[in-house]
């Protein structure tokens, strides 16, 4: 095992992002270690009674889905294993 154990990437659906991850996978195969992807969405605060939306959480929770299934894609490509997660509420606490 090298220097690192564990690598995490944060992403935010950007290209600076997507760079970001091609080159963690470039150190995670050199340094044979555990790589996590992780994404945030908006937390849900106050009332949930939205005219028009069913789920909000889903809702929220979709454009960061959608990043993370991206990133598993590239990583399947790149044969990597990543282990990905989607928190929510504010991307500097979380």
């Amino acid at each position: 095992m090298g220097k690192y154990r564990k690598i995490l990437v944060s992403l935010d659906g950007s290209e600076s992002g997507r760079n970001a991850l091609a080159q963690s996978f470039a150190l995670a195969r050199d340094e044979k270690c555990w790589l996590t992807a992780a994404t945030v969405v908006p937390g849900i605060d106050g009332d949930l009674e939205l005219v028009g939306l069913g789920d909000v959480r889903a809702a929220l929770r979709k454009p960061g889905e959608a990043i993370l299934a991206r990133a598993r894609e590239f990583a399947e490509a790149e044969r990597v294993p990543l282990k990905t997660v989607l928190e929510e509420g504010e991307a500097w606490e979380r």
